[in-house]
């Protein structure tokens, strides 16, 4: 677990739409082709305050 925790800053920070490849290969288990599948959608409605912000200050 460490080790995971560890790496997650740099996955993190590396986390780009061109580098889903890297995400497939990286979860496969018996697997032997990564799998990948997405969409795109689009709204008109403004977008929602995220639970933080949502918060009052303490």
């Amino acid at each position: 677990m460490d080790r995971i925790e560890a790496g997650l800053p740099a996955a993190i920070a590396d986390a780009k739409p061109e580098h889903w490849l890297r995400a497939a290969e990286g979860i496969m288990t018996t697997d032997t082709l990564p799998k990948a599948f997405s969409r795109q959608c689009r709204s008109r409605a403004p977008p929602s305050p995220s639970p933080a912000s949502a918060r009052a200050p303490a």
